[in-house]
């Protein structure tokens, strides 16, 4: 039964593994992003699975983005637009001021100057 069990659940994950690996422009996402508190970090879920994450630090009020990841299978998809997107707009609601210290959201800034108002000079 144990043996059955580890299967199933074995098989899961690689059928979910292959389903965000090949969902490059699926129909429609399942997405879900979230501040992880406990972990410092911004995560964006696609389908259930960790497509990427913004690790961060905050202090007095100032919220720095350190880092940006996004795991292979994710790559190539946006994520990091998506991802820096949100985590502007949620330092906005929340009255903190950004700083984009991560190349990956600086270079989305450059792309995109409409979201510099939301950064910390």
């Amino acid at each position: 039964m144990i043996v059955d069990d580890y299967t199933r659940v074995i098989e899961e994950i690689e059928r979910r593994d292959a389903d965000a690996a090949s969902s490059a422009n699926p129909p429609e996402f399942r997405q879900k992003f979230r501040d992880n508190t406990r972990g410092r970090r911004f995560e964006l879920f696609r389908n259930g699975v960790l497509a990427g994450y913004i690790a961060y630090s905050m202090r007095a009020g100032v919220l720095r983005l350190n880092r940006t990841v996004v795991p292979e299978p994710f790559e190539h998809q946006g994520i990091e637009g998506i991802l820096i997107h949100q985590v502007l707009l949620t330092a906005h609601r929340r009255r903190l001021a950004a700083i984009a210290y991560c190349q990956k959201a600086q270079d989305f800034l450059q792309l995109n100057p409409q979201y510099k108002q939301l950064v910390h000079a």
